[in-house]
């Protein structure tokens, strides 16, 4: 379980980290990024309070409007 909740971390470290990048070139879209920066900090401390499926929820949930709202 612990192996489980360092690779979710660091998934969800790494599109924090790429989604953080894309707003510095392309503003344009900082609304829908910011969305997805949000969810991905909340699904970071829903995880380090223990809750890995529901951290899996709330990032899944996003892409899924993110992507909805990207067309």
């Amino acid at each position: 379980m612990l192996e489980l909740k360092g690779a979710f971390i660091a998934i969800v470290l790494g599109l924090m980290a790429r989604f953080e990048g894309q707003n510095r070139f392309s503003p344009s879209r900082g609304t829908e990024d910011d969305y997805l920066h949000a969810a991905a900090e909340s699904a970071l401390e829903t995880l380090r309070k223990g809750h890995v499926r529901l951290a899996e929820g709330i990032l899944s949930n996003a892409l899924r409007e993110y992507r909805a709202r990207r067309g």
